[in-house]
Order: structure tokens, then sequence, then C-alpha cells
């Protein structure tokens, strides 16, 4: 797997990998960007709740799982601890 980045200007990178779809990223203007897109803390926690949703969406389509529409959830505090959790009916403790 590789990735190219470029910065384009003081604080914006565009970034693609082998799929070949760009992405932008910037910093907040609190901290000197532009915010022309997202910054690298949320692609982080975009790729972490991508991946767990991916997996969590194969788990839960095995045979015998009862799941049909997985919940969605807006949120994340960032604080620790500041979860609730949902119980599956496949028993499957997800975080919301």
């Amino acid at each position: 797997m590789t990735a190219e980045i470029r910065q384009v200007s003081d604080t914006t990178f565009i970034a693609r990998g082998d799929t070949n779809h760009w992405v932008v990223m910037d910093d907040q203007r609190q901290f000197g960007g532009s915010e022309a897109g997202s910054d690298p803390m949320e692609m982080l926690l975009f790729s972490l709740g991508g991946c767990m949703g991916m997996w969590l969406d194969v788990l839960l389509r095995k045979p015998g799982c009862p799941w049909k529409d997985p919940p969605s959830h807006r949120g994340g505090t960032g604080k620790r601890g500041s979860a609730d959790v949902y119980e599956d009916p496949c028993g499957v403790s997800l975080p919301r």
C-alpha cells in the first residue's frame, strides 16, 4: 500500500492512495489553517470509524444474526468515558 501526499499551500495538503481517490487535509483557522479540508485528527477518526463499521458489517451479516438496520451515531466528544454502549441482538457491544 502506498500514499502520495502533496503540500498545496501553508497547511493544506492533498493525499491519495492506491485507489486513486484524493482527499484534502487542512488545519483549523485557530492553528493557521484555512479549513479547506478535514484536519488530520478528523481524518483519523473517519478512518477508524469506517474500519470499525465495515468490520462490524461483515461480522453482523453472519448467518443467524437478526441484524437489520444498524444505528448511526453522530457524536464523540473526545472525552474519555463519554460513550454509551448499545447492545445489539447478536450480543456484540457497540459504542454509541
